[in-house]
C-alpha cells in the first residue's frame, strides 16, 4: 500500500440565491480535477474501506490501515487493530463498534442551556463465508434501550455486483459519518430511522447506481415508517471528483414525499475538500379531504482543509425547510468546525454555528457542540 507523507418565511429570491449558489457549486467543481472526504485520495467507493457496499460500520483490514496511516495524527504498531492487536479475530471474521457521546449548547430564543446527549454504543461484526457476508450490530440507543441499529445479508457474486437484505439505511447522498449534519436531520435519516430494505448495486471502479426497496419496519408497525424506493448513483469523473444524485419515494399512511437532488465530493488536493448536498423535498397528504403538498429544500455544505494529517478545520452552511409556505418550518445555519483524529479510534468534532430556527426566534442565535466518538 502506498504511504501517504504525514505532514421565518423564505422569500423567494433568498430560495432562489440558495440554489444557485448551490448549483453553481456544483457546474464550477465539474470542471475542475465511510470517511466520504476519502475521495481526495481517490479512494471512490465506501467498500474499498467498510464491509457495508454503503459504508460506516466495520472496517476492513485495508481500512484499518488506512485509518492509521491517512486519517490519524499519531498511530504506533498495530494500534488500528481491533482491541489494539490484543485479539485476532480469524480471516473471515471483522469486528468493530461504535461510542457516541455529544455535548451541546443552544441559545436560541426559548432554546438555552447545555446538555448532554449519549448517542450510541453498539458492537459490530460481520462473517464472510465465499461470497456471502452476515453483519449485525448490538447495542443501546440513546435512552438505555437494547437495538440492534443493522443487520443484514449481502451477497456478492462479483467484485462489482452486489445484492443485499436487512436492516439498514438505504443509500441516498452522502454517507457522512456524522449523523447531526442538516441533511440528516431534515430528511429525517438520523441514526435510528434504519428501515427494512432489499437492494441491488453496481459498484465500479468510476460508477457505482444502488436501487433499493424500502419494506420499511414490519417488526414495528407503531413506528409509522414509509414504504417506497430509492435509487442513487455517483461517477468519478477525475482522480478525486465524485458527481452524483438520489432520488428517494417514500409513502405511509398519511401522506406520500418524493426527494431528489445532487451531491459532490471533491478533492482539490489531498488537503483541500468540499462536501456538498442538495435536495428538494415533496409531502403530498393522503387524505380524503384533500390537503395542501408541502414543498421544501435542505441543503449542507463543508468546506474542509486539513492543517496537519488528523487535523481539520472546516466551513459549513446548513439550510432546511419542511414548507416554503411556513416560517415555523425552516431552519438556518452558518458556521465553522474543528475535527481531529488524534490516534486510530479516537474522533473529536467541535462545531459553533450562527443558527436560526422558524417560530424559535427571528434573529441567529448560537448553537456548538462537542462529538467524541470512540470505534473499536
Amino acid at each position: 500500500m502506498k504511504t501517504v507523507h504525514r505532514h421565518q418565511k423564505v422569500s423567494t429570491s433568498v430560495f432562489v440565491g440558495k440554489v444557485l449558489v448551490t448549483l453553481l457549486t456544483f457546474v464550477s467543481f465539474g470542471k475542475v480535477f465511510a470517511y466520504p472526504e476519502m475521495v481526495r485520495y481517490g479512494y471512490a467507493n465506501c467498500i474499498s474501506c467498510h464491509v457495508s457496499p454503503t459504508g460506516g460500520g466495520v472496517l476492513t483490514e485495508y481500512g484499518r490501515a488506512l485509518s492509521a496511516e491517512i486519517l490519524s495524527t499519531w498511530t504506533s504498531h498495530d494500534e488500528e487493530k481491533f482491541l489494539y492487536g490484543a485479539v485476532t479475530p480469524p480471516d473471515w471474521l471483522s469486528t468493530g463498534g461504535d461510542v457516541r457521546a455529544l455535548g451541546l449548547f443552544q441559545a436560541l430564543g426559548v432554546r438555552q442551556g447545555f446538555n448532554f446527549i449519549f448517542m450510541q454504543a453498539d458492537a459490530e461484526a460481520a462473517a464472510t463465508i465465499g461470497d456471502v457476508t452476515l453483519d449485525a450490530t448490538g447495542g443501546v440507543s440513546y435512552d438505555g434501550t437494547p437495538i440492534s441499529r443493522r443487520h443484514f445479508l449481502t451477497y456478492r457474486p462479483t467484485e462489482s455486483l452486489s445484492f443485499r437484505l436487512g436492516k439498514f439505511m438505504p443509500a441516498f447522498g452522502i454517507n457522512s459519518e456524522n449523523h447531526s449534519v442538516g441533511v440528516k436531520r431534515g430528511l429525517g435519516k438520523d441514526e435510528g430511522t434504519e428501515t427494512y430494505n432489499i437492494e441491488a448495486a453496481w459498484i465500479g471502479e468510476n460508477f457505482d447506481a444502488f436501487l433499493t426497496g424500502i419494506l420499511g419496519r414490519p417488526d414495528n408497525l407503531q413506528l409509522g415508517a414509509e414504504t417506497g424506493g430509492a435509487l442513487s448513483s455517483s461517477f468519478f469523473v477525475a482522480k478525486s471528483i465524485k458527481l452524483g444524485a438520489s432520488y428517494y419515494y417514500g409513502t405511509r399512511d398519511i401522506e406520500q414525499r418524493h426527494v431528489l437532488g445532487p451531491f459532490a465530493m471533491v478533492g482539490f488536493t489531498p488537503r483541500l475538500f468540499l462536501l456538498a448536498e442538495a435536495d428538494f423535498q415533496f409531502f403530498i397528504p393522503k387524505t380524503l379531504q384533500g390537503g395542501i403538498t408541502q414543498n421544501g429544500f435542505v441543503d449542507d455544505i463543508r468546506l474542509d482543509y486539513e492543517l496537519y494529517q488528523g487535523v481539520h478545520f472546516y466551513l459549513l452552511q446548513e439550510y432546511y425547510t419542511y414548507d416554503f409556505s411556513s416560517s415555523l418550518a425552516s431552519s438556518d445555519s452558518y458556521g465553522v468546525g474543528f475535527q481531529w483524529f488524534p490516534r486510530p479510534h479516537i474522533e473529536l468534532n467541535t462545531v459553533y454555528e450562527k443558527q436560526r430556527i422558524g417560530g424559535t426566534s427571528a434573529n441567529f442565535g448560537n448553537y456548538a457542540y462537542l462529538m467524541l466518538h470512540y470505534y473499536l
